[in-house]
């Protein structure tokens, strides 16, 4: 998400999200450079190890 955006990074917060970087100065939107988040939430989780593929 482009940021700063609140509403958007709460709304992630709410749904699960963690973020897990930044990318910096990366995002030209209304004339100037943003930052842009990037967030990540866990599907299922994952046995350990993981089964055999048939």
């Amino acid at each position: 998400m482009t940021l700063p955006n609140e509403a958007s990074a709460s709304l992630h917060r709410t749904m699960g999200f963690e973020p897990v970087g930044v990318y910096r100065r990366i995002g030209w939107k209304f004339g100037r450079w943003h930052d842009v988040a990037w967030v990540q939430r866990a599907l299922s989780v994952a046995q350990d190890p993981p089964a055999e593929p048939r």
